[in-house]
């Protein structure tokens, strides 16, 4: 089976997510995570940063309050990183003045009172919440929507983990691989002698229902799954089905959600829902919110974990100026030789591939099929919104039960079957939970 490349103007559509852009509109419809909260102390030194090719600054007052304005001063454009940090604000230190949290002209100490024009000063501020770990800002015009209600974003504090990685290259490389199936069944295998000489630690089942073998070795046994996907108002379910022995198939499942998240599941009994966030056409952040509703994080581990692996900036210490230090000698364990941790496997085939205008250029086959129904999606999306009607719902959804899921299962039955079974039991046990504890960890302002 082969798909039709992306046309030019579609190509453009999808990668091109500056502001005043169709896409850079369509984007800023969503709340979109920025930082981690430990990214910046309460009072400690504001953070610039590039989210959709603006340059923004973040800071968090003495009582932990966050605000997303313009990084050049309205005044005479000096860079407001450097500010002082106070409760209303942030205060330029050319000549003082002091930029609310909403972007407005709060004072202007060096104009005498008769001549102050501070009403009339126009700057850029964006509304923050932080929920999951993570400072989340809404970049689009008027009144932001309700962040949604995933059970990601109340649980409680101690299931959730998160961290995020800078990856150079357009954030549609990323989408587009977030939801490919197949690759996992070569860039991040590890052969079966190496992973029975458990050289390389433990190989679990990674929280597969039913599996006997290790989440490696399933993906080795099959490496053509069948992809079968289903729309949803929200965006895409997609399934990867693969075999598993006589009688029995080995059943993925994942959902993407308007316009730039995707599911994993990783754990038997919870996920990690990637944001992946344009910082400009050529660069893009993947912050990856886990969620284990059974099990509490090590969170300490996981941060030590995290950080070893890169460095303050958030890019990997495995990238292309190293050559992502590729063992050749280690390819006999696995596949890509790149060591075992998959974000690094993942930033040299996002890193070392077509700028994002030779798109165009793809040979698309079956093991693409979600990947080119979520392009549809998002193109005929991102056309919608410039007509100026409204943008699909996806994260804007007041709530949402986020199926993500792995089980080895009799043929017999279906991937939509497991879904809705599955869908039925988080149901159940969130009607279970007291009214009273399903907002631990919640939105702050």
């Amino acid at each position: 089976m082969r798909f039709p490349a992306l046309t030019a103007e579609e190509n453009e559509l999808l990668t091109d997510t500056d502001k005043g852009t169709p896409g850079g509109d369509f984007f800023r419809r969503y709340w979109q995570p920025v930082a981690l909260a430990s990214d910046i102390a309460p009072g400690g030194s504001p953070v610039p940063m590039v989210v959709m090719g603006e340059e923004l600054v973040l800071f968090c007052d003495a009582d932990g309050r966050y605000g997303l304005v313009g990084r050049w001063c309205p005044h005479r454009g000096v860079d407001l990183s450097y500010s002082r940090v106070e409760n209303e604000g942030i205060r330029c230190l050319y000549h003082g003045w002091l930029i609310g949290r909403d972007g407005r002209c709060l004072e202007q100490p060096g104009e005498a009172p008769e001549a102050e024009y501070s009403a009339a000063v126009g700057h850029t501020g964006y509304p923050c919440r932080v929920v999951a770990g993570c400072v989340f800002a809404y970049l689009g015009d008027g009144e932001p929507p309700e962040l949604p209600g995933y059970d990601i974003f109340t649980a409680d504090p101690g299931h959730v983990v998160a961290a995020r990685l800078l990856y150079m290259g357009n954030y549609a490389a990323d989408l587009d691989h977030s939801l490919d199936p197949g690759h996992v069944s070569f860039l991040h295998l590890q052969f079966p002698e190496s992973e029975q000489s458990g050289r390389y630690g433990p190989s679990g089942s990674l929280g597969i229902t039913g599996a006997d073998t290790s989440a490696n070795t399933l993906y080795g046994r099959d490496p053509a799954p069948t992809i079968e996907v289903q729309d949803v108002d929200y965006g895409l379910r997609v399934a990867a089905i693969r075999r598993a022995g006589p009688g029995r198939s080995f059943v993925r499942v994942m959902e993407y959600l308007y316009p730039n998240i995707c599911t994993a599941p990783v754990f038997e009994d919870g996920y990690t829902m990637q944001f992946i966030v344009p910082r400009d056409n050529e660069s893009h952040w993947r912050f990856d919110i886990s969620l284990d509703r059974r099990n509490a994080f090590d969170q300490e581990r996981w941060t030590c974990l995290w950080e070893a692996m890169q460095d303050p900036d958030g890019r990997l210490h495995r990238r292309g100026d190293n050559r992502y230090q590729q063992d050749r000698d280690q390819m006999r364990d696995w596949y890509a030789g790149m060591g075992a941790f998959p974000p690094d496997h993942d930033g040299c085939v996002l890193e070392q591939t077509w700028p994002r205008g030779q798109r165009v250029g793809e040979q698309l086959g079956a093991q693409d099929r979600a990947v080119v129904r979520v392009r549809d999606l998002m193109v005929s999306a991102i056309r919608a919104v410039a007509d100026g009607r409204s943008a699909p719902p996806g994260a804007q959804e007041p709530s949402h039960e986020v199926v993500a899921f792995s089980a080895v299962v009799d043929d017999s039955a279906t991937w939509t079957q497991l879904y809705d079974q599955r869908a039925a039991e988080l149901s159940a046990a969130v009607r279970a939970i007291p009214e009273s504890t399903t907002t631990v960890g919640g939105e702050r302002a």
